[in-house]
């Protein structure tokens, strides 16, 4: 007898403070985002010289297939970045939503990685955090095919877990370009792509807290540094080994 058992499901917890995004930009599957253009492309199309038609990008595996796995966090407001023409390291940036904290991290910090004569960074203060019980890996990607303009910004790729952190702040590099740019990304614009490394299904579960509930969770961006963090996780890995329930608590 042939026995077929359903894979386990990934949780994740994804947590606001705040009503509008709580009812308006939830992270969802991917799927849910396939883009307009995608979505108005007929399946086959015609071919001069030949009886038989072209598929199109509808039946692109590698593109479909993509769509599949993970998570996509859309935009929760307007949001302008202007930068000057190369050479010139003037920036603005802002959210309509006048909340949204926006700020940056030294070109130093980077060394020579794409310079701040020729990109602006940007890091946004994600009004979402992250928890799952499970130490998964996290692949973080932009979503090219949903970019309006994908050459102008390099949403910076990574992988995260967040059993031990759960921040989601996005870093973004805006090239600049031979005059003055105004970056603009609208609301609900698909912005990250998240995958987890394994090939279980993912739950989402979305939850709305008080502030100072978000706030404690968000007590993990001050252990951003990388040795900071490994201290916190090992002290974290040696009380979860200490708790006779910990087995139990991650199933």
């Amino acid at each position: 007898m042939l026995f077929i058992f359903k894979q386990r499901p990934v949780n994740l917890d994804l947590f606001t403070c705040r009503q509008m995004i709580f009812d308006a930009a939830k992270p969802k599957p991917a799927a849910q985002f396939y883009p307009d253009w995608w979505k108005e492309l007929k399946t086959e199309i015609p071919m001069k010289g030949s009886i038989f038609p072209t598929a199109t990008m509808r039946r692109c595996m590698g593109m479909v297939d993509y769509y599949k796995h993970g998570i996509i966090q859309p935009l929760w407001s307007d949001f302008i970045c202007r930068t000057g023409p190369v050479g010139d390291p003037f920036f603005e940036a802002a959210f309509s939503d006048n909340t949204t904290p926006v700020s940056q991290h030294p070109e130093m910090l980077r060394g020579s990685y794409l310079p701040d004569t020729h990109y602006c960074h940007i890091k946004m203060s994600n009004p979402w955090a992250a928890k799952c019980k499970e130490d998964i890996m996290w692949m973080w990607e932009q979503p090219t095919w949903s970019y309006p303009r994908p050459n102008d910004m390099i949403l910076l790729p990574g992988t995260t877990e967040f059993k031990y952190q759960y921040s989601l702040n996005v870093n973004i590099m805006f090239a600049r370009g031979h005059t003055p740019i105004e970056h603009r990304l609208m609301f609900q614009q698909p912005l990250v792509h998240l995958t987890p490394l394994t090939e279980r299904p993912v739950k989402l579960h979305h939850h709305m807290v008080a502030r100072e509930e978000f706030d404690k969770l968000m007590q993990g961006e001050k252990i951003a540094n990388i040795n900071r963090y490994r201290a916190y996780r090992r002290v974290r890995e040696s009380e979860e080994k200490k708790c006779p329930f910990s087995g139990w608590m991650s199933q």
